[in-house]
């Protein structure tokens, strides 16, 4: 083979070289690290890449120096290319400097660069294992070198006073969001470990008043109540704490144990009901979620009564509900599970009052918002600018809402219909 044709074969193989290390270096920035170490488990290549993908400095380091290298080398077989036809059509060496840069130029930016770079961008996990079996030789000849030019950088960083620290593998919360739908659709994470990841990232912005059971829903006692009115409530409502308070419920003078009661009964002493109290812990409706369980596990606190602005009573939260915020409702042997939602026909439902909007949202893919109210009763509430009545009803981005129950001045349950679901004729019933 001739000396032209000789240098044409070395052009196209240093080519296909320089694509492979532009897209192997594009494939790695680019790739997800939860597929990687899907792949890993099944193939020993991706084994390897798992761990160059968590450090990459070094890897990509030894892939740059292998690329300029090979494109440094392309450069020289296509100017030796050149310098044969100047010697055989008596060109200047000022035009065979040019031509042999354009050639070079356009070879390795469409085939070397954009063409390969692409590739890598849109097939990252696909691309990375055929190409990090051809560059695994050449790292392994590179890795010394890109070592040291790594730690020259550094230390002439280090003296311009840059400071270079890791990278974050996450640098926003929406970057942790975005990885954990990845790793939804790629099946390694399930629908319920989502809504508890979901939810710890919640918890940071919750405040008291999102959680807290509401003032009308307090169970509480009468600091004049005998005894056994006092069980006939314990028995009756099956909780374990109860508030004491002192002729109305803002006057609240300590919190009932069960256990201490029936420590006092159990000696068959007759109790007195304030010298076993324990001191009530208060806390303000705007008091964030997150720090309140920090102060109730360091203070060992079970219960916290929350107080509104006006200093008055406006419920109470306990340490079940904080955890449940997290990991979902939790059933205890006393709970009576009740569906917050029963369905009545394709497009008629009985919702409690206490349904949260956000759920309600998801479970109808629909997108009610209140202006403070959290719950579908607290949303109606906001609408009629007042208590409503039974059989009052009023419509809300296409949903009626007919009030069914009404207590002690809160909605509690309401048939929510969806009126574009419906057929024309049909009833709503």
């Amino acid at each position: 083979m001739s000396s032209l044709g000789l240098s044409t074969v070395a052009v196209i193989i240093l080519l296909l070289f320089s694509a492979v290390f532009t897209m192997l270096e594009s494939a790695m920035f680019n790739s997800s690290l939860i597929r990687i170490q899907t792949l890993s488990k099944k193939n020993f290549i991706y084994k390897l890449l798992l761990e160059h993908k968590k450090r990459p400095e070094n890897f990509i380091s030894a892939v740059v120096i292998g690329n300029n290298f090979v494109n440094f080398l392309i450069s020289a077989v296509i100017t030796n290319i050149a310098v044969i036809y100047s010697n055989k059509y008596g060109l200047s060496n000022e035009i065979v400097v040019l031509i042999a840069t354009i050639i070079t130029t356009l070879l390795v930016v469409i085939f070397g660069e954009t063409i390969p770079k692409t590739i890598g961008s849109a097939l990252p996990e696909r691309s990375l294992g055929p190409t990090f079996s051809v560059f695994l030789p050449f790292y392994f000849i590179l890795r010394p070198l890109a070592y040291v030019l790594s730690k020259i950088s550094q230390f002439l960083l280090f003296v311009l006073g840059i400071k270079t620290s890791e990278k974050k593998f996450f640098e926003s919360e929406e970057e942790v969001m975005s990885m954990i739908e990845l790793g939804k659709k790629e099946g390694l994470i399930e629908r319920e470990e989502e809504k508890m990841i979901y939810s710890i990232f919640e918890f940071g912005d919750t405040i008291v008043k999102d959680i807290m059971t509401p003032r009308v829903d307090i169970v509480a006692i009468d600091i004049e109540s005998n005894l056994d009115e006092i069980l006939d409530l314990i028995t009756k409502s099956a909780h374990s704490r109860f508030p004491v308070y002192e002729e109305k419920i803002d006057n609240v003078i300590g919190i009932l144990y069960v256990k201490d009661l029936l420590k006092v009964i159990a000696k068959k002493e007759k109790p007195d009901i304030k010298k076993i109290l324990r001191a009530p812990f208060f806390v303000p409706e705007t008091k964030r979620v997150d720090e309140l369980f920090k102060e109730m596990q360091k203070n060992k606190i079970q219960i916290a009564l929350v107080f509104d602005e006006y200093g008055g009573i406006s419920g109470l939260v306990t340490i079940e509900d904080i955890l449940e915020e997290i990991v979902g409702e939790i059933q205890d042997e006393f709970d009576i599970e009740e569906k917050p939602v029963q369905r009545l026909s394709d497009h008629a439902y009985l919702v409690s009052g206490t349904f949260n909007i956000d759920d309600f949202n998801e479970m109808f893919n629909v997108q009610l918002t209140g202006e403070e109210a959290s719950t579908i009763g607290g949303l109606l509430l906001e609408h009629f600018g007042r208590l409503p009545n039974p059989g009052e009803e009023v419509m809300i981005e296409n949903i009626k809402f007919i009030i069914s129950k009404v207590r002690n001045r809160r909605i509690v349950q309401v048939k929510a219909i969806f009126i574009k679901d419906m057929k024309e004729g049909e009833s709503d019933e």
